[in-house]
């Protein structure tokens, strides 16, 4: 959750300044959840399952589906390495919003 609350804290400046933004966003996550194992399961072979492997919200999903169904966590070094990119965006997101959101604010009162 961290993580995302982190992206979305960083989106956020850019979407106050920026209106296509907001257009944009579910647009992208339209089509991240057709590249993203949610619904199904991944292909045993072919080009979806090439991209499938490649796309790093796959590995955060499946074990966060086998954790909580019960199963094993299959790519720990998938999870050790989005901890450690959960760590740095939520300190660059914490000063980006320390920065930017007082400029946000005086923009937004002129």
């Amino acid at each position: 959750m961290i993580a995302f609350i982190s992206i979305g804290v960083l989106v956020t400046p850019i979407g106050i300044l920026y209106q296509d933004i907001t257009r944009v966003i579910p647009v992208f996550m339209q089509i991240m959840m057709y590249l993203t194992p949610v619904v199904y399961n991944i292909p045993k072979a072919g080009f979806m399952k090439t991209i499938m492997e490649y796309n790093p919200l796959t590995y955060i999903l499946l074990n966060l589906r086998n954790s909580l169904t019960g199963y094993r966590i299959e790519n720990y070094m998938m999870l050790f390495g989005f901890g450690v990119f959960t760590f740095f965006v939520f300190f660059i997101s914490m000063l980006v919003y320390r920065i930017s959101i007082p400029i946000i604010t005086e923009r937004m009162s002129a």
